[in-house]
């Protein structure tokens, strides 16, 4: 019974009930701690993910682990040296905190703020560089950087497979994507299409972007095929779990951002009640008896 309300709520939307569905809570409470074990605590590290995941892709530039310094690269930075390694050729820098998720735990600093914070009092974190977003995505709305949610299944015996693609846009006010704020908008996986309705936390349905006027009727996100085989690959690359999502985005060169990675509980609420199911075929259902 605890895992019939999502069930409902697709239901109701879709007015039909589809075989295969998977409620979000159930997704979160059984599947990841069966298929991903004790390991999906990792990407709370986030002072590890490139560490993990050796790519070039994720924009880290320092760390502050223990009291020290380094770069993405392990070298030791002296204070004397951050602050011209950081900001000579950036007017702003991203802080993101281990273990913070949903938009929280996240500050954006220009050299003044970043020289009077107390930063240390933070303890483990770690600082990226800021990503411009593709133009495509600045038609949508501009202010914070526009994210792809894939998630990817990796079976035992086969390879990673893509089977969840929503974006999530911010509001204009927006400096990054958050969880209270952000509208999420599911795309199609094969054709890249975006669904017609956006929606909100509180599941509000949008036609349109409510600060810019844009229509997501019939606009296709055809330049993802990079991202999807970039996340493939790097969940092929760490065997240890079967069930990854990715915070994406492309920037202006056209180049693949990742932001973040989820190895715990990739939500998949909005992408399952509209164009799921999503994850049929993988007998899931069978892991809580």
């Amino acid at each position: 019974m605890a895992f019939s309300p999502w069930l409902k709520v697709y239901t109701v939307y879709q007015h039909e009930f589809k075989e295969g569905w998977i409620p979000d809570n159930y997704l979160g409470r059984v599947v990841s701690p069966k298929i991903n074990g004790e390991f999906r605590i990792l990407d709370n590290l986030k002072t590890l993910s490139k560490r993990i995941l050796q790519t070039d892709a994720i924009p880290d530039l320092a760390y502050y682990i223990n009291g020290i310094w380094t770069s993405s690269k392990g070298i030791v930075l002296h204070k004397s040296k951050l602050i011209k390694f950081l900001f000579s050729d950036r007017a702003f820098v991203f802080l993101k905190k281990n273990y913070s998720f949903q938009g929280n735990g996240i500050l954006k600093l220009n050299r003044d703020k970043f020289e009077d914070s107390n930063l240390q009092s933070i303890r483990n974190f770690l600082i990226q560089e800021p990503i411009q977003q593709a133009d495509w995505f600045d038609q949508i709305v501009t202010g914070s950087v526009a994210k792809l949610r894939f998630t990817t299944v990796k079976s035992i015996s086969g390879r990673a497979k893509n089977r969840v693609l929503p974006l999530r846009v911010g509001r204009i006010s927006n400096e990054y994507i958050n969880t209270r704020d952000c509208l999420r908008v599911p795309i199609d996986t094969e054709t890249g299409a975006l669904y017609p309705k956006a929606f909100g936390l509180d599941f509000t349905i949008f036609e349109e972007h409510p600060d810019t006027g844009f229509s997501f009727y019939g606009q296709i996100m055809s330049e993802n095929g990079a991202a999807v085989r970039l996340c493939e690959q790097l969940h092929d690359q760490v065997g240890i779990f079967q069930i990854i999502g990715w915070d994406v985005t492309i920037n202006q060169g056209g180049q693949v951002q990742i932001m973040e990675w989820n190895t715990d509980h990739s939500g998949v609420i909005f992408s399952e009640m509209t164009i799921g199911p999503s994850f049929n075929g993988l007998g899931w259902e069978s892991l809580q008896k």
